[in-house]
């Protein structure tokens, strides 16, 4: 059987029953890791939260929030620094 990866069967499921609450998370960590071995503002974030992306996540809670302007102004940052 193919491995259609986490958050493609979270999309076949039915998204208001409590029984996928624990594939959300799975789906959730699935994109975590993603995003911290591709992309590197991420991956440094992260380390500065001391966040594993790694470690089994059992709540959303144990996600450091990342605040959304200061997101797009260190994307702004970033682009300057690569297009300059």
């Amino acid at each position: 059987m193919e491995d259609i990866g986490k958050v493609t069967a979270l999309i076949n499921e039915n998204p208001y029953s409590p029984d996928t609450y624990g594939l959300y998370l799975e789906a959730l960590q699935e994109e975590l890791i993603f995003q911290y071995e591709n992309n590197e503002m991420y991956r440094r974030f992260c380390e500065r939260k001391s966040f594993n992306p790694y470690h089994k996540i059992e709540s959303i809670a144990q996600i450091p929030p990342i605040a959304v302007r200061n997101w797009v102004f260190n994307f702004v940052l970033f682009l300057r620094k690569i297009l300059s």
